[in-house]
């Protein structure tokens, strides 16, 4: 079998398979029984079954018989270079509200090569008058890697979730997702789309409207006004390097990190 990587994403892995099953015609000689090549994609950590061989004798398995199989699991192996330097990721939520006015709030958090990290903002009322409902929270995942020539590639999830009233759990609205390069103190931002589009709610709206039980025309009026953005800047802090100098008969010494 032969398995080369042909597209390496931040979470998976494209992957061109092919492989032969030879069958033992005499002693010394075989014949190709099997030939095929194909391409599939990965999520990290996830296996793929190339083939399954059954056999003809009975064995232990639920139903009498026994196969054998062919599989191969994903696994990205981060740069060991950058294993001890951790990445920090300044988030900041802007909400626009029906008074067009902006609300910020700050997340800092930081992460390793290549990992997953979570976040969740504090949920934010909308004001309908001094009413605490709806509610609308941002979660989320960002990761990333460094690169050796210093860029940094990113992966930013955003989903946003309202809760219309006190008895109504929280719900998904919309997703959004950007993949992306940037350098270190760089900064972006990730726009989700607002929950209407020319008074209209979008697919994630209607969807949630009508699992609380309620139509298009029944949706609190400020939804149409909010706009989210998420913004994100991450730094990868350089490595200082400790130098110990021992000098003698009387010489001065110096110790710089660099």
């Amino acid at each position: 079998m032969r398995v080369v990587p042909t597209e390496i994403g931040m979470r998976s892995v494209t992957l061109a398979i092919e492989w032969q099953r030879f069958l033992a015609t005499a002693p010394g000689e075989s014949r190709v029984v099997e030939d095929e090549t194909r391409t599939v994609t990965l999520e990290e950590g996830e296996r793929h079954v190339v083939a399954v061989f059954p056999e003809s004798e009975p064995g232990v398995g639920e139903c009498g018989y026994k196969n054998r199989g062919l599989e191969l699991e994903v696994d990205i192996v981060e740069d060991p270079r950058f294993e001890d330097t951790p990445l920090g990721f300044d988030l900041w939520w802007r909400h626009t509200g029906l008074d067009g006015k902006p609300e910020l709030r700050r997340l800092e958090t930081s992460g390793s090569q290549g990992e997953s990290v979570p976040f969740a903002f504090e949920p934010l009322a909308l004001a309908r008058a001094g009413d605490p409902y709806p509610q609308v929270s941002l979660k989320g995942e960002v990761q990333a890697r460094r690169r050796p020539d210093g860029t940094i590639d990113v992966r930013l999830e955003a989903l946003r979730w309202l809760k219309l009233q006190e008895r109504a759990g929280w719900a998904a609205n919309e997703h959004g997702e950007k993949v992306f390069s940037l350098h270190p103190a760089e900064t972006v931002g990730l726009l989700l789309p607002s929950p209407h589009v020319e008074g209209e709610p979008t697919a994630g709206m209607a969807g949630l409207l009508d699992a609380l039980g309620y139509t298009p025309a029944q949706a609190p009026p400020e939804l149409a006004r909010i706009t989210e953005e998420l913004i994100l800047t991450v730094t990868a802090p350089s490595r200082r390097i400790g130098i110990s100098i021992g000098c003698g008969h009387g010489n001065r010494c110096q110790v710089r990190g660099v």
